[in-house]
C-alpha cells in the first residue's frame, strides 16, 4: 500500500499532486481498481516543503563566512528581502541625540510563511525562489543543494 496525495482539478477529478505521487500511481495498471480514503487538508502547504527550505537556510548559514548570513534566522530574513517578500514598510522619525534633529528611519517588516498569513501558491513560489537564491549564494546547482539537505535536518 502506498500513500499518494491527490488534488481535485477543475473538472472534479482527483489527480496526483506531485511528480512523486504520479510515479507511485504508475505502479498500478490502467483500468485497475484501487481503494482510497479521502481526507481533506486545511493546510495544503507541505511541512516537508518548509523543512527543505529551512534545511537549505541552515546549509548556507553553516557554509558562509558572511556575518549577515551566519545563522538560519538571518538567512531567512535576507532571502525574504531579496525576494521583495515584504508585508509593510514603516517610516519612523527618531530624534538624533547629538544634533537634536528628527531622522527618518524605514523599518521593513517581511511577510511570514505562516499558514494564516500567506496562501499555498504564494508560499510555494517564495520557497522555490528562496532555494534558488540560496543555491546561487552558495555557488552550487539547486539539485545538489536539495540532494544534500538531509545533512541539515531535512
Amino acid at each position: 500500500m502506498q500513500k499518494v496525495t491527490m488534488i481535485k482539478n477543475d473538472a472534479g477529478l482527483f489527480v496526483p499532486f506531485s511528480l512523486e505521487d504520479k510515479q507511485a500511481c504508475l505502479n498500478y495498471p490502467a483500468g485497475g481498481l484501487t481503494s482510497h480514503n479521502i481526507k481533506g487538508v486545511t493546510k495544503p502547504r507541505s511541512y516537508q516543503q518548509l523543512k527543505l527550505y529551512f534545511a537549505c537556510c541552515r546549509a548556507l548559514a553553516d557554509q558562509t563566512e558572511n556575518i549577515n548570513l551566519n545563522n538560519e534566522t538571518k538567512v531567512h530574513f535576507v532571502m525574504r528581502m531579496r525576494a521583495r517578500w515584504i508585508e509593510s514598510i514603516i517610516s519612523i522619525k527618531k530624534p538624533c541625540p547629538s544634533c537634536q534633529v528628527l531622522i527618518d528611519y524605514n523599518q521593513i517588516i517581511p511577510k511570514s510563511l505562516s499558514y494564516e498569513n500567506c496562501t499555498h501558491a504564494d508560499a510555494t513560489q517564495y520557497i522555490n525562489s528562496g532555494i534558488n537564491e540560496i543555491a546561487s549564494e552558495m555557488g552550487v546547482p539547486k539539485y545538489k543543494l536539495v540532494k544534500n539537505a538531509d545533512r541539515y535536518g531535512f
